[in-house]
């Protein structure tokens, strides 16, 4: 994506951010506007990922705390499977961002990264400070049932946004776990 093309999309997710209502309000007009393609590689942009979130979130409930928090890890998401792409290089579309909103699936990526030291601060920070949170645990069978609500809280307006956009883009079920053999072969062609 060149950078008047940036420019361009990160100025129309601002003016669908401003739109008063509901998120089925402001997927509309993205879903007018923005074709699959292009949405494709937005999503391979942190920064107008994070904004195409921020501009869908219910303006008016913005001020929310399960809003506020939602954007926080959407944003904490994005970046660490950025981060994740440029180490094992993956595609990132709906159902990657999706899979990772389940708690188990986010502690599995923290707990395997954790054991081959590639720091990913940001989900290790997130689940340290969801309420209930046991260091050390191996096993996300084990998880507190207090801390997959919160975390159920966090996630219930970003899965809807999901559910939406891989519906009107009619994205094909797939396998999203991000696999990690990729990166023994990525250090060998680095």
């Amino acid at each position: 994506m060149d950078y008047f093309e940036e420019i361009k999309i990160n100025n129309f997710l601002k003016t669908v951010e401003d739109i008063e209502g509901d998120s089925n309000i402001k997927l509309k007009k993205i879903f007018n506007h923005i074709d699959k393609k292009k949405l494709e590689k937005i999503l391979l942009n942190e920064k107008i990922t994070v904004n195409l979130f921020t501009a869908l979130f219910p303006k008016t409930r913005h001020n929310s705390m399960w809003s506020g928090r939602g954007l926080v890890f959407i944003s904490m998401l994005i970046n660490t499977l950025h981060k994740s792409k440029k180490i094992y290089s993956f595609p990132i579309n709906p159902y990657l961002i999706l899979y990772y909103c389940k708690l188990e699936n986010l502690f599995d990526l923290n707990t395997n990264f954790n054991k081959k030291n590639i720091n990913i601060k940001n989900i290790e920070d997130y689940l340290y400070y969801l309420p209930g949170y046991i260091p050390n645990l191996n096993n996300h069978n084990e998880l507190p049932i207090n801390m997959i609500e919160q975390h159920g809280f966090t996630v219930i307006e970003i899965t809807e946004i999901l559910h939406k956009i891989i519906d009107f883009y009619s994205y094909k079920k797939m396998n999203c776990k991000i696999q990690t053999w990729n990166l023994i072969r990525n250090l060998e062609n680095f």
